[in-house]
């Protein structure tokens, strides 16, 4: 990889803003990544998801912490990569947990809003999603309304492989991070649409599922609850075994 491809060529020092997006930092970090081998194991392999979405949606991967950190680290002050959560002041490390799939969130005008990582390794200790460069939940995929219309079927998936799993299967679909983070102040932007929800089988599942529907009867608009086959826990593993059924 060559340094010299990306958008940004100078290091750049910014003011205090420990608690805004850092669209430069992310972008870059975007920009820079690709899909790799492991990342496609994951992806293509395990879950199953089509390459066109992942394509789209502009997931990228990492193995190799070191390539990132020099390019972030010629690019941008130290302290800057430090208050926007990409770099550990302890130790000099990335803080994305290795090795990860880079999950980029972009609004309705398509400006990316967030990166979240999701680690794919076999540690037990590691949490599975962090979010970086100071995101903020969001909801996943919001993009997607600004090609839909009025009345248009839409599914609200719990987590993003459950999303990349819908969306894989033809269907409009967007994502909120977890059952417990639900960006309320995002949600009315879909309320013109039918809206269905798969909730994971579980108590937060239910909860999250019991939270939306409330949420959108103030717009008069009822979620539609599409419930899971017996031990199936949620969309994604119900995607990947229909599909495992069908090569």
């Amino acid at each position: 990889m060559k340094f010299s491809k990306l958008r940004l060529t100078r290091q750049i020092k910014t003011e205090d803003n420990s608690l805004v997006f850092d669209n430069e930092v992310a972008t870059s970090i975007v920009e820079f990544l690709t899909l790799d081998k492991l990342g496609k194991e994951f992806l293509l392999k395990e879950r199953r998801l089509s390459p066109d979405i992942i394509k789209i949606m502009n997931i990228k991967s990492i193995e190799n912490s070191n390539i990132l950190k020099d390019m972030l680290l010629s690019h941008f002050d130290k302290q800057r990569l430090i208050k926007c959560k990409v770099l550990n002041e302890s130790n000099n490390s990335l803080t994305i947990n290795i090795p990860s799939i880079i999950i980029p969130y972009y609004d309705i005008n398509n400006n990316l809003v967030a990166l979240q990582t999701r680690y794919i390794g076999t540690r037990d200790n590691i949490p599975r999603f962090k979010l970086i460069c100071n995101s903020s939940i969001k909801l996943y995929n919001l993009s997607i309304i600004s090609r839909l219309n009025y009345g248009d079927q839409l599914f609200i998936m719990e987590g993003i492989t459950d999303c990349l799993a819908m969306l894989s299967s033809g269907k409009n679909a967007i994502a909120i991070q977890s059952a417990t983070s639900i960006p309320e102040m995002e949600l009315d932007k879909l309320s013109c649409f039918s809206l269905f929800m798969v909730p994971d089988k579980d108590e937060a599942g239910r909860k999250a599922y019991n939270r939306l529907y409330q949420f959108f009867l103030r717009y008069g608009n009822q979620l539609t609850r599409i419930d899971l086959p017996q031990n199936i826990k949620d969309y994604s593993e119900y995607y990947t075994k229909i599909h495992s059924k069908n090569k």
